[in-house]
């Protein structure tokens, strides 16, 4: 991958990573409703998971979901549901009912969530499609895409949990919480209509 080529793709990871979307909403909420520390193990299941997709759909896992369009299908599905579900813990987190019981997103719950992350998928698709040529060998192509992407998606974790830190300290009592959770809830079920109609 030449010079030129490397500039565009960190560019276009930078721009993709950094913008909201599943994870960094998550991320975003969690570091307002449990500070950064307890985050950390959300944001090391995220970098995990992602690398582990990134890895595998340099292998081919892509070519399998476009050789098994059900499989596809049943990604979206479970996906939808899947946010469904995180919205709705963003959205009860500020519940004095639940607050006491209430955590982050684990370590392993983070890194599953990467394989039906919709814009995770999809931004990996226009990567590989777009860096990955057939004609030439796939190990020095993928290299520099394995390390990018997950040293952005880092950067991108690190910068929305700090942000929801910071937010958090200015949440100061349950009302102005409650309605952070629930925007925050809104946003990432706004974040299933393109899954949905797709």
């Amino acid at each position: 991958m030449d010079f030129t080529t490397f500039a565009g793709l960190t560019l276009f990871v930078a721009v993709v990573s950094m913008t909201p979307g599943p994870n960094n909403l998550m991320l975003a909420a969690s570091g307002a409703n449990f500070g950064f520390r307890r985050t950390l193990p959300h944001i090391c299941g995220v970098i995990f998971g992602f690398t582990v997709m990134v890895i595998a759909t340099g292998f081919g896992l892509g070519a399998v979901f476009a050789a098994v369009p059900s499989l596809h299908t049943v990604m979206r599905v479970f996906s939808i549901i899947f946010l469904l579900y995180l919205s709705w813990r963003i959205a009860i987190a500020g519940s004095p009912k639940v607050a006491s019981d209430a955590r982050p997103l684990s370590f392993v719950a983070a890194a599953m969530f990467q394989l039906v992350n919709p814009k995770g998928l999809s931004f990996l698709a226009s990567i590989m499609t777009a860096y990955i040529s057939s004609d030439d060998t796939l190990l020095p192509q993928l290299l520099p895409i394995v390390i990018l992407l997950p040293a952005m998606t880092l950067l991108s974790a690190l910068t929305w949990s700090l942000f929801g830190t910071v937010i958090g300290r200015l949440l100061t009592n349950a009302r102005t919480r409650r309605i952070f959770n629930i925007s925050m809830a809104a946003l990432l079920v706004g974040c299933i209509v393109p899954i949905a109609l797709s």
